[in-house]
């Protein structure tokens, strides 16, 4: 038979091990997450041609958005910079919850 303190011990490392599998699970979703978001924007780029014209309405806010094929390169790097910030905030979140414990 096992004493108390033993048993506790074995709870303990075992609790240790499922925390850490959580948290490698997590960090490897990010690290797949940030990759597939890295192949996307790259195909974004790729997408969209680079067809660059003068601007029909010159000197107003904006204007550079009415040039053929900067549209697309205006919304890829919103949803980039979009995805990032969610990333940012997610691992943030971990490694504050890591320090708690």
């Amino acid at each position: 038979m096992k004493s108390n303190a033993e048993r506790m011990s074995l709870v303990f490392t075992r609790a240790k091990k499922i925390k850490y599998r959580r948290e490698t699970k997590k960090l490897n979703f990010c690290k797949a997450a940030t990759a597939l978001l890295s192949v996307l924007l790259l195909c974004c780029a790729a997408l969209f041609p680079a067809s660059y014209k003068s601007a029909a309405v010159a000197g107003y806010c904006g204007a550079i958005l009415l040039i053929d094929g900067v549209g697309g390169y205006v919304l890829t790097a919103v949803v980039t910079f979009v995805a990032a910030t969610v990333i940012t905030v997610i691992c943030i979140k971990i490694k504050n919850r890591r320090n708690r414990k």
